[in-house]
């Protein structure tokens, strides 16, 4: 669970940079100036034809299974070690 959550912070972080600096590459080569939601929309545009993105959500979306899938097993073996053992009926002298 550590790991895929610390992959998870990771990707948020590089698609943060990702988008900062294709904000930055926009902005300093458009010919008009642009409002926040103009750049960040052709930002993403730019981001989504060279396919980074398209690499990040896959990354993304692996790694949030594998968070699920590990604390779904955690929690079922919470669940198992809370409870009590089963007894047998009537085999014990």
């Amino acid at each position: 669970m550590v790991a895929a959550k610390w992959r998870l912070d990771r990707i948020a972080r590089i698609e943060t940079q990702l988008f900062a600096e294709a904000i930055d590459h926009v902005e300093e080569y458009s010919n008009d100036p642009l409002t926040p939601d103009q750049a960040f929309a052709e930002a993403f545009e730019r981001l989504a034809n060279r396919g980074s993105l398209n690499v990040l959500h896959r990354m993304e979306s692996r790694y949030a299974r594998a968070y699920s899938r590990a604390l779904r097993i955690l929690l079922q073996l919470q669940r198992n070690r809370n409870k009590p053992p089963a007894t047998s009926s009537g085999d014990e002298k």
